[in-house]
Order: C-alpha cells, then structure tokens, then sequence
C-alpha cells in the first residue's frame, strides 16, 4: 500500500504540473493549477511522503533497474517540493535528509557510501535550485523580510500574517480552554475577533485586512485547544506519540513531517490532511496485522 501511494502520488503530481504548463507555462508556487484547490503544503507533504517511501526501497531492491527508477522519481518528487516553496519544508527537508543518513550510517556498512553521496547531491542541488528558481529564492527572501518583521514593519515589508492569526487564535482558545468553543466553531470566532486586526497586508501591491478572509488557526494544536480545549490537545498528541513511536522506517519520518508541517497549518481542517492521518495509521495496524514487519 506504501508503495500504491507513493507511485500514485507520482503520477498525480506529474499530471498536474503537465497541466499547468500547457496551460499556464512555467509557474511555481501557488500558481500552480492544482494549488488554488489543495494548497501548497498539502500537496508538498504528499510530495515528501511518496519521496520517504520510494528511498526506503532503494536499499532494499536488488534490481540496478528498479534502484535508478526511484532515485528519478525521488528526485521529481524532492524538485515538485522546490516548485511549490512551501518554506517549513525548504527548512525542514535538509533536517531530515540529515537525520535519514545518519540513520543509515548506523544501519549496514554497504549503506554508508551510498547514504552519504545521497544526502550530499540532494543538498547541493536543493541548494542550487533555491538560488536559481526565481518563485523558490523570492520566496526565501519573504521569509527573511517577514523575520526582520515579527515586531512591526520595517521598510514596509509586514511580517507572516500567521504570526496575528496565532496571537489573536491563542485570546479565542483561552475563551474556553478546557473543552474548547466545540467542533468546526473555532475559525467564525477567530474571524470575529480579528475586525479589531488594524495590521495591512499585501498581494503584491493591494492592499488587504485580515478580517476581510475567513482564516483558520494555522496550527492544529492552536486549532485543537481552541475547538477541544486542554481534552482536544491531549487526545491529538497521544494520536502523534502512539502514532510515531509504532512506525517504522519511512513511516516514522511521515508522522514527524505531518506534526511538524502542523504547526503552520492547521492540516486536519481539510479533507486531504484527515484522508493522509487515516492511512498513516492504516499503515500501522497493517504492519502489526501482519506476521513480517513492513
């Protein structure tokens, strides 16, 4: 099933980018025309799962055909990532390559060159392709500017609009912390309370408020205590540890990526988020079903 997932997800992914240049050209980014429907860090988290699954068999494949047909299809995956610039995972990528090789070090001695000229090319042409591709390098440069600004504006550059949402998302969830406003209520009171937000927002030159669009949390902790309360928050972090530390391989570094990826969405709020939990804790009851480990 890991594997129907990971070749799946190839093939939707390379479907979408053939469309968007047919029809659109080179685009990257939120432009692409899947993302005005899914959004970039769910179809990036797709993207990573599929390139985790598809390394882990690399060592374990004895076919040199088989072997080189991952290695491409990891890297159109890991260069569909680069496309999309969602930055926690620009960040978060070179961490778990990092991770990844040093568990493989650990691992058999015929792994260790292989695991550290993998982790060097990937990052090197990770590197090189943030310099190069104008959306991914404009991107980072946001990200720097929005830093500089997490106390005010400087030279007209405002901050991440997430830094308001979790400020004035953090006043809604004290509101009731101990069993929350309820289910699906959180995001119309957030929308409320940010009519007093006075802080200005651009698309590229236009000018907007934040009480104009209807945001969530952008975080499910945040999104959990305020819809669940302290209950809520409990109950989704039992759900990550249990599920984290019942995984293996591949599948350990999925759950990680999904909390963290977490912490800047609120990636349980839509359908693509729910449906990706659910199979990664299918995958668990698959493999403790199963008499061989998977």
């Amino acid at each position: 099933w890991g594997l129907l997932f990971a070749y799946a997800t190839v093939v939707a992914w390379s479907w979408t980018v053939a469309q968007s240049l047919f029809l659109h050209g080179w685009v990257q980014y939120n432009e692409l025309e899947l993302g005005g429907r899914l959004g970039i860090h769910y179809q990036s988290l797709y993207l990573l799962i599929a390139a985790f699954i598809l390394e882990a068999q690399l060592w374990d494949s004895s076919s040199k055909k088989h072997q080189l047909l991952n290695v491409l299809l990891i890297a159109w995956l890991l260069f569909g990532c680069i496309m999309l610039s969602a930055r926690i995972h620009l960040i978060l990528l070179p961490i778990f390559i990092l991770v990844r090789t040093l568990d493989l070090l650990r691992g058999k001695a015929t792994n260790k060159k292989k695991a550290s000229l993998w982790a060097a090319g990937i990052i090197i042409a990770m590197v090189a392709l943030m310099a190069t591709l104008p959306g991914t390098a404009r991107r980072l440069t946001d990200l720097k500017n929005e830093w500089r600004s997490l106390d005010g504006m400087v030279e007209g550059k405002q901050t991440n609009h997430r830094v308001y949402l979790w400020r004035y998302g953090w006043n809604v969830a004290k509101e009731s912390p101990i069993i929350g406003l309820g289910n699906g209520a959180g995001d119309e009171v957030l929308h409320q309370a940010l009519q007093s937000c006075d802080a200005v927002f651009y698309n590229k030159k236009e000018p907007y408020y934040l009480y104009e669009f209807k945001y969530d949390f952008h975080n499910i902790i945040l999104q959990n205590f305020a819809e669940g309360g302290i209950v809520g928050v409990a109950i989704l972090l039992f759900l990550f540890v249990v599920g984290f530390l019942q995984s293996q391989g591949p599948w350990r570094y999925a759950w990680a990526l999904f909390f963290l990826t977490g912490m800047t969405e609120s990636l349980l709020e839509r359908q693509a988020g729910v449906f990706l939990l659910t199979f990664l804790i299918l995958q668990i009851q698959a493999r403790n079903s199963s008499p061989e480990t998977r």
